[in-house]
């Protein structure tokens, strides 16, 4: 009979627990990109040449592209993420094509990791609560590849020519 109700109160006990919400207020968006079905064709990013020694501190700007003008600033080393990871990273914010990514962090970084996708991490910096349209940090992650890559590793930041005032890191996972 003991046994019996120690059982119940086990059983009772548990199911409580796992009823109860989630301590964890933020968003649950990271672990819903992490799911996302990559799409068969990679997504076009401006990959001419910038003339510099390719990848290694080297800042530029992009001009004349509408919504997708602003500049990017090359971090490259040798603890960068792979580039094929980086795209890998960008075609699951482009599937999520006009939802929000949100920087949710307000405390002193000021930055929330979006995406990771193998060795490469796509961050939102900037005030807290700013968005700006997912496809868009698509495009940020695949010029940072394309122009910033050395011996299969790229790094560094894009900003856009926005007032949303905020730039997006690719870093290692």
């Amino acid at each position: 009979m003991r046994t019996k109700i120690l059982l119940i109160l086990l059983f009772t006990l548990v199911t409580f627990t796992m009823a109860l919400p989630s301590v964890n207020t933020t968003s649950g968006i990271t672990e819903e990109m992490d799911n996302l079905p990559l799409a068969a064709a990679p997504y076009n990013a401006d990959t001419t040449n910038n003339g510099e020694v390719e990848g290694l501190f080297i800042s530029g700007n992009v001009t004349g592209m509408g919504e997708y003008s602003g500049w990017y600033k090359c971090e490259t080393t040798g603890g960068s993420p792979n580039i094929g990871d980086i795209i890998g990273a960008a075609t699951k914010f482009d599937s999520l094509g006009f939802r929000h990514c949100v920087q949710e962090n307000p405390h002193s970084s000021m930055c929330t990791k979006m995406v990771h996708f193998w060795s490469a991490a796509v961050s939102v910096c900037g005030p807290y609560k700013n968005w700006i349209y997912c496809y868009r940090v698509a495009y940020a992650a695949n010029t940072i590849a394309h122009k910033c890559e050395w011996n299969g590793l790229a790094g560094g930041y894009f900003v856009f020519d926005d007032p949303s005032a905020l730039r997006f890191p690719i870093h290692k996972n």
